[in-house]
């Protein structure tokens, strides 16, 4: 990602809100057992424990990060920005 810190778009565009998601991963399960879920339900998911998480700005991947407690609250603290 290109470092835009000084630059004059900075200013312009640093106000607009963009979608930020997480991925945890995916899984893929039969109809079956989706209709069989009930509250404590588990769902595994495919990526291993320790695996960078990836981050998703405005739908592109852009960087990869691990899951920290902030206070009460999860963070993502980033390991690698993405070109």
């Amino acid at each position: 990602m290109k470092e835009i810190n000084n630059h004059p778009l900075r200013e312009i565009l640093g106000d607009i809100p963009v979608s930020v998601r997480v991925g945890l991963g995916k899984e893929k399960s039969a109809i079956r057992e989706i209709m069989g879920m009930k509250t404590g339900s588990l769902v595994r998911l495919g990526l291993p424990i320790g695996e960078p998480l990836e981050i998703w700005i405005a739908g592109r991947r852009m960087a990869r990060g691990e899951v920290v407690l902030v206070n009460d609250r999860y963070g993502i603290r980033l390991s690698e920005i993405l070109s």
